[in-house]
């Protein structure tokens, strides 16, 4: 937000800049065609007051455009770069939970079924719970001995995950404190679901995380939501 002001400060201030530049220059022709149509004040020290004017405004524009080159355009490649990693981590993290859901469900997993089921909530939740909600237990109970690499397998994901997460919240210059919020809540819910352990409970609860993740659910309050929360917010960075 504090960084939103002072783009609003830098345009208004550079815009202020570039009327005063020709309006002050030694040259007097654009000051004499508004002093004709609207008149202005006359003095003496008019030139040496130009003069300064002009300096001020000249040195002005050079700050602001140093800093644009040597602060701003590398700080939003920066961002960039880290937001892109992060999404195709996340993108990575969601093929990999939907890989396993598959395999535990139904012994195999396409790639273009994958590709679908992780990119959008609502065929995710169409597909294991929402139309056939065993499907959801099986792969629940799929994922214990002895087939608890399919456990283990989401974790690593969910791992590598977490790690970009902490990273970019560490490296970027994050200018909204709600996305600020948002992607701490996000390694908060990841550390979670790394600490539960493969007994009935833990899985319940991890797979009421891996719902949030991929499922688009968004808590007792607002429910689901046919949108992705995470990559909007990551987005947003």
């Amino acid at each position: 937000m504090k960084r939103r002001y002072l783009d609003v400060l830098l345009w208004i201030l550079s815009g202020l800049c570039i009327a005063a530049v020709p309006l002050s220059h030694e040259d007097p022709w654009l000051r004499e065609i508004i002093c004709d149509g609207i008149g202005c004040f006359r003095s003496d020290h008019s030139a040496f007051w130009n003069k300064i004017f002009y300096d001020l405004a000249v040195g002005t524009l050079l700050s602001v455009i140093f800093y644009v080159l040597l602060v701003r355009l590398p700080s939003a490649s920066k961002n960039r770069r880290l937001r892109y990693r992060l999404t195709r981590h996340y993108e990575a993290m969601k093929r990999e939970i939907v890989t396993q859901l598959l395999f535990s469900t139904t012994g195999s997993a396409d790639f273009d079924s994958v590709k679908q089921l992780a990119s959008d909530p609502v065929l995710f939740r169409g597909h294991f719970y929402e139309h056939d909600r065993a499907r959801w237990y099986v792969a629940m109970n799929k994922f214990s001995e002895p087939d608890a690499h399919h456990f283990e397998y989401v974790k690593l994901a969910i791992q590598e995950f977490k790690t970009e997460v902490d990273f970019t919240i560490d490296q970027a210059e994050i200018a909204e404190d709600e996305i600020f919020h948002k992607l701490k809540g996000i390694s908060l819910m990841l550390q979670d679901a790394l600490s539960r352990q493969n007994d009935y409970d833990g899985r319940k609860n991890f797979f009421g995380i891996i719902q949030t993740l991929v499922g688009g659910w968004q808590g007792g309050l607002i429910g689901t939501v046919d949108h992705d929360d995470i990559a909007l917010t990551i987005q947003r960075i």
